[in-house]
């Protein structure tokens, strides 16, 4: 996850937030989008779905959960805060993991059809999902450049 994280930013690193907010034809998000749903659904998936307190922002959750879509232009601080939380979520649910922080697990299938009913699982599945992101985006580059 942390090197689907990094080839992501990697490959918008030159796009200005004009672009990065661009809701390029054909799709129904755009990078900023995308790279903010990779950040809250570790969390939901890991802290969410053990029943414990999320390590983000309810409002951030809320912008970029599953079945939302852009709904306004974010700002160079917004894009901070979630590069920023990007690494920092990822260290925490690693720690957290390894201290056994994550006793209890509620069962989800995923929209992706897999079945979640671990901790082991849901980390099984988070790289599957990011990398699935991390393709939308570099579609979206093609449209973009």
């Amino acid at each position: 996850m942390r090197q689907t994280r990094e080839n992501y930013l990697s490959i918008v690193q030159d796009l200005d937030l004009d672009r990065l907010n661009h809701i390029p034809e054909g799709f129904a998000n755009n990078l900023v989008w995308n790279y903010g749903h990779i950040v809250v659904t570790l969390p939901l998936l890991t802290y969410g779905l053990s029943g414990l307190p999320l390590p983000i922002d309810a409002d951030l959750i809320g912008r970029y959960r599953r079945g939302t879509r852009p709904e306004a232009a974010i700002d160079t601080t917004e894009w901070e805060t979630l590069q920023e939380l990007s690494t920092r979520t990822l260290l925490q649910v690693e720690s957290d993991y390894q201290q056994g922080v994550f006793e209890e697990y509620k069962s989800y299938k995923t929209t992706y059809g897999y079945e979640l009913a671990s901790i082991d699982d849901a980390i099984q599945f988070a790289p599957v999902h990011e990398g699935l992101h991390l393709g939308y985006a570099m579609a979206m580059l093609r449209k973009l450049r």
